[in-house]
């Protein structure tokens, strides 16, 4: 890993480690992998537990936007981890789960994806640039192992007008 991208890896916040299910052959799979799992599958019992647990760690005092990394098909509509953004979104707290869509497929990185992070910027649309801009936003993400989806969203973000960009993923890949 260059010193770039460990440093966009190192950015990004995360509440629990991910040990990938690998159909059931991953010796470091654990409760918290199984939850993360839950909320990729739009599993109440995974949406319900990070809901709660984001609660008391955001603020909920001051105005900024939440936005989520759409999933890797274009016309997808939900997903587990959009469905945690907007039940976390309560004014002042923005609404922005829509605001980043995506244009073009993208293969999963699970499925030996590209983590180019030029190919994911290309993939990625800003839809309401006036929701964003001059406002801080809590970018989400349900799990990273590269970092790649969330830079490339903190960078089309930053490029319509957000004046701060925070990371945030329920798992990151160890």
């Amino acid at each position: 890993m260059n010193e770039r991208a460990a440093k966009e890896y190192s950015e990004v916040l995360h509440i629990y480690e991910y040990h990938p299910w690998h159909g059931g052959i991953n010796p470091e799979w654990n409760y918290n992998s199984g939850l993360i799992l839950d909320v990729k599958k739009e599993g109440e019992r995974g949406i319900n537990h990070f809901t709660m647990k984001l609660q008391p760690m955001l603020s909920f005092d001051v105005e900024y936007v939440i936005c989520v990394i759409p999933p890797h098909q274009k016309d997808a509509k939900t997903s587990g981890i959009k469905t945690i953004a907007r039940r976390l979104c309560h004014p002042p707290v923005i609404d922005g789960t829509g605001i980043i869509a995506r244009i073009r497929d993208m293969p999963k990185k699970t499925d030996s994806g590209v983590r180019d992070i030029n190919m994911e910027i290309e993939s990625l649309q800003v839809m309401d640039k006036a929701l964003i801009e001059g406002k801080q936003v809590l970018l989400m993400d349900d799990v990273t192992t590269s970092g790649k989806s969330l830079e490339a969203g903190k960078r089309i973000l930053e490029e319509s007008g957000a004046s701060l960009v925070v990371k945030l993923a329920l798992g990151i890949t160890r």
